[in-house]
C-alpha cells in the first residue's frame, strides 16, 4: 500500500506540475519581466520561447499583433501546454500584416483619398480597426451592415438574360453612367451558386444596361437559353461589381 501511495504521489506531482507564465500587450515588457502576474512578458513569441511542455500561458486584455512559432513544446493528455485568456479577460489575436509602400493622394477620383501599389495577396484590407469594402456597385459598407443585405445587390432581368449576356433590372438600380466594363461581377444566378466573370462589355443604352463576358457558366455555351441542363436559373439574378476604382463609393 505504502509503494502505491508514493506512486500515487509522485504522478501527481508530474500532472500538477504546471509553471504559469503571464503576458500583456499594454502592460509587460519581454526584456525586463520575468513572466509572472506582477511582471509580465509583452509578446506571446517571447512567452513560448520560454515554456516547456505542459506549462500554461495566460494572455491578460489586449491586442496581441505578431507571428508566432510553437514547436517543441507539447505536452500529454494529462499535462497539457495551454494558451489562453486570463479570467474572461478579452483578447484579440490580430493577424493583419502591415502594407509596405508609398501612399499618394488620388486626384483623378474625388471618390478616393489614398492610393499605393500592393505586391502582396489580399484576403481584407482595415484602415485601424475599420473594415474596407472593394471600390464595388452598388455600394455597401460594413459601418451600417448593409454589405450584409441582399437588397444591396443589383437585380437582373431574367426574363430576357442569357449566359453570358445579362441584363440589368434598372426598376430596382440604375448604373448611370458607371462603366461596368473590366469589373468583376459577383454574379448571384444560379439559386444557391454564385459565379465570378469578368465583365468584357457594359452597354449602356435606354432601358436595361446589358453587361456580357465571353467565359459562360452553363453546360450550353455563350447565348443559350436558360435551361434545366444550366447551373443557370432564369429567377432571381442579382449581382453586383468590384475592382474598379472608378465605382468606389461617394
Amino acid at each position: 500500500m505504502s509503494r502505491v501511495l508514493i506512486l500515487w504521489f509522485l504522478i501527481s506531482l508530474n500532472v500538477y506540475s504546471q509553471n504559469s507564465y503571464y503576458v500583456s500587450s499594454k502592460q509587460g515588457n519581454d526584456a525586463s519581466g520575468d513572466g509572472t502576474l506582477s511582471n509580465p512578458y509583452k509578446t506571446l513569441t517571447k512567452a513560448v520561447s520560454v515554456i516547456s511542455g505542459g506549462d500554461i500561458i495566460y494572455l491578460r486584455e489586449g491586442v496581441y499583433h505578431e507571428s508566432v512559432s510553437i514547436s517543441n513544446i507539447n505536452g500529454t493528455s494529462s499535462n497539457k501546454t495551454t494558451i489562453t485568456n486570463y479570467q474572461n479577460e478579452l483578447v484579440i489575436i490580430d493577424g493583419t500584416v502591415w502594407i509596405d509602400g508609398t501612399w499618394q493622394n488620388d486626384n483623378e477620383n474625388s471618390s478616393i483619398k489614398y492610393l499605393s501599389n500592393v505586391t502582396q495577396d489580399i484576403t481584407q484590407l482595415f484602415v485601424g480597426s475599420n473594415q474596407m469594402v472593394m471600390a464595388r456597385w452598388p455600394n455597401a459598407q460594413f459601418t451600417d451592415n448593409s454589405i450584409f443585405d441582399h437588397d444591396n445587390w443589383a437585380h437582373g432581368d431574367e426574363d430576357n438574360s442569357t449566359d453570358g449576356n445579362f441584363y440589368i433590372d434598372e426598376t430596382y438600380d440604375d448604373p448611370g453612367s458607371i462603366d461596368l466594363t473590366g469589373t468583376i461581377g459577383i454574379l448571384n444566378v444560379g439559386s444557391f451558386k454564385t459565379f465570378n466573370r469578368t465583365i468584357s462589355n457594359h452597354t449602356q443604352q435606354s432601358g436595361n444596361d446589358l453587361i456580357q463576358f465571353t467565359d459562360d457558366i452553363g453546360t450550353k455555351g455563350i447565348g443559350a437559353s436558360l435551361s434545366s441542363n444550366s447551373p443557370l436559373k432564369n429567377k432571381h439574378h442579382y449581382f453586383f461589381f468590384e475592382g474598379k476604382k472608378e465605382n468606389a463609393p461617394p
